[in-house]
């Protein structure tokens, strides 16, 4: 994961940043671990303290911003990707049949 961290308002830092790579997941319907290529943009709002509110354009992290743990959100963006239902190519192509 490459990007930025901009502090744009009282509290609020933005996070903008590109995730690439490979990553190993288990097909969801024939169990079989297989690599998925990564290339998403990351666009946080990063916000110090519990949010109360929402954001239309963002997901807000709550973060103490006078430490922001880098390892952390993008172990938490991995498993966001991990939870999303992925099917291998034998799968896919048993699908197509």
């Amino acid at each position: 994961m490459k990007g930025t961290l901009e502090s744009t308002k009282r509290d609020f830092v933005l996070m903008n940043a590109h995730l690439s790579g490979n990553l190993q997941v288990p097909c969801d319907v024939c169990a079989e671990p297989f690599d998925i290529m990564l290339d998403e943009d990351v666009r946080l709002l990063l916000y110090n303290g519990v949010y109360n509110g929402s954001d239309d354009k963002y997901d807000i992290i709550e973060v103490e911003i006078s430490i922001i743990n880098m390892d952390e959100l993008l172990n938490s963006e991995i498993e966001l990707i991990k939870s999303d239902y992925h099917s291998c190519e034998t799968c896919n192509n048993k699908e197509r049949n």
